[in-house]
C-alpha cells in the first residue's frame, strides 16, 4: 500500500476546519476534489477516517491515530520549506499574502503596478479575509492582521492604526433618528472593536448581512442604513460619520514567519506592504 501524502494533507485540513468547504478554501481546491481524495485515502487505508456529524466532520478512532502520525510530519515539512525559502535570495517566485479584503483592494492593489515594475519576477497570491491564516503552517507567507500575533516564531511590525466608525449617507441620517438600521458584516470578518461599536449603536434591526466591507459601504452609500467602516474607505464620498458614536482605533500588523523573513522575495513584498499600508493609514482621516 502506497499512501499519497497530498491526501493526508487534505485529511489534516478537513480535520482542522471540520468541513470539506473549509479544507477546499485553504488548499485552493473544490469540495468535490476534497471528497474524492478523502474517499481514496480511506480506500487505500481500508478504514474510515471521518464521521459526518451535525456540526461537521469528526475523526474516528482510526482517523485520530492516522493524523496523530501525519501531523508532526506536516509540521516538519513546513519547517523545512521555511528554512529552504529563507535562504533563497532570488527575486523570483510566488509570495502568498493574506489581509482583509478592503485593505487589499483599496490600499494595496492601486500600488501594485509600481511594485511589479520593480519586481517583475515575483508572483503575488492574495487571500483576502479577516480569518487568521496560520503563518507557521505556511497557509500564507505574509499577513496583515488587526490582531497582534501571540504565537512564537513570527516577526510582527505595527503598521499604524485603522480607525473604524459608524457611517451613514447624508440623506439617510437626515431622514432617520436613532436607533438606526444596521448594515451588518458577518462576525468572522469583524474585529472585537467593531463588535463593541455595534453594541453602542443599539441598532433597530439588521435586515442586511454581508460578507465584506465593500458591500457594507455600497449599502450605506445607497441609504439602506448605518454601517461600521474603516475611515480609508469613505474618503471624499457622500457618506459621513455618525457623530454621536465614538470611533475606535485598531492596530494593523505585518506578520511574517521568522524563518523566511530574510527571503529576498518575501522581504521585497514585506517592505512594499509596510511602506504602502503605513502611508495610507497615516493619511486616512475620520470624515
Amino acid at each position: 500500500m502506497t499512501l499519497d501524502w497530498n491526501d493526508l494533507k487534505i485529511a489534516l485540513a478537513v480535520n482542522e476546519h471540520g468541513s470539506f468547504a473549509g479544507a477546499a478554501k485553504q488548499l485552493h481546491l473544490d469540495e468535490t476534489t476534497i471528497g474524492r481524495r478523502i474517499a481514496a485515502l480511506q480506500r487505500d487505508l481500508g478504514a474510515q477516517l471521518f464521521e459526518r456529524k451535525q456540526r461537521g466532520y469528526e475523526l474516528t478512532a482510526t482517523g485520530r491515530e492516522v493524523l496523530a502520525t501525519a501531523s508532526p510530519i506536516a509540521d516538519t515539512l513546513a519547517q523545512l520549506q521555511s528554512r529552504v525559502q529563507g535562504a533563497d535570495q532570488i527575486l523570483r517566485g510566488t509570495v502568498r499574502c493574506t489581509m482583509p479584503d478592503s485593505l487589499a483592494t483599496h490600499i494595496v492593489m492601486p500600488q501594485l503596478a509600481a511594485f511589479y515594475a520593480q519586481h517583475p519576477g515575483i508572483r503575488l497570491e492574495f487571500v483576502t479575509t479577516a480569518r487568521i491564516l496560520n503563518i507557521q503552517k505556511r497557509e500564507a507567507d505574509v499577513a496583515i492582521r488587526m490582531v497582534k500575533p501571540s504565537q512564537g516564531s513570527v516577526f510582527a511590525k505595527r503598521l499604524g492604526a485603522i480607525h473604524f466608525a459608524a457611517y451613514g449617507s447624508r440623506g439617510y441620517l437626515r431622514r432617520r433618528q436613532p436607533p438606526y438600521t444596521l448594515v451588518e458584516l458577518v462576525a468572522s470578518e469583524t474585529t472585537a472593536a467593531e463588535q463593541r461599536l455595534v453594541a453602542k449603536l443599539k441598532p433597530r434591526a439588521t435586515p442586511l448581512l454581508v460578507s465584506n466591507r465593500h458591500a457594507v459601504f455600497a449599502a450605506v452609500e445607497a441609504g439602506l442604513g448605518v454601517g461600521l467602516l474603516p475611515s480609508y474607505l469613505v474618503q471624499r464620498t457622500d457618506v459621513v460619520r455618525v457623530a454621536t458614536i465614538e470611533p475606535v482605533a485598531v492596530d494593523a500588523w505585518l506578520v511574517v514567519h521568522d524563518a523566511i523573513k530574510r527571503n529576498a522575495r518575501v522581504r521585497a513584498v514585506s517592505e512594499f506592504l509596510t511602506t504602502t499600508v503605513a502611508a495610507s493609514l497615516a493619511s486616512a482621516v475620520l470624515s
